[in-house]
């Protein structure tokens, strides 16, 4: 997920310059539907794609700071065993909450949102895996 953002944002990008029009008026169209729009057969489609917006570089850049950051926060508060095994199902559900929200998060904030959760969680839990593997296992053999 983490190397599919920026071009995530590009289709996203492409799809509200080039074929939003062609969509009824109020009808939600979800991240499916933008990534594989749907064509009229009857209408020709020999146009170029514009060039690529610098928000999609700017939130690609976010989510990185996002992923950084929060992966050196969280592990510092989760100092007992306790602490990581909810740091852990927390993140988990995040996750989750975030790759069922992100198909119908189809305004691009709330995309950017769901789309660091799920890209931050797994990293925070994966750390937290480590460091919890650290105090269980002994170093020295």
């Amino acid at each position: 997920m983490r190397l599919w953002v920026p071009p995530l944002f590009a289709m996203m990008n492409y799809f509200e310059a080039l074929l939003l029009h062609r969509y009824p008026e109020g009808e939600l169209v979800t991240l499916c539907e933008m990534i594989f729009p749907r064509f009229d057969r009857g209408t020709p489609c020999n146009f170029t794609l514009p060039d690529i917006d610098y928000a999609v570089f700017i939130n690609s850049t976010i989510i990185a700071t996002a992923a950084v950051s929060f992966s050196f926060v969280f592990p510092i508060l989760a100092n007992s065993p306790k602490k990581k095994i909810i740091l852990m199902v927390f993140t988990f559900f995040v996750s989750t909450i975030g790759c069922f929200g992100a198909n119908w998060g189809v305004q691009i904030p709330y995309m950017l949102v769901l789309v660091a959760s799920v890209i931050v969680s797994p990293r925070i839990t994966g750390n937290t895996i480590i460091l919890y593997n650290a105090e269980v296992v002994p170093q020295v053999l």
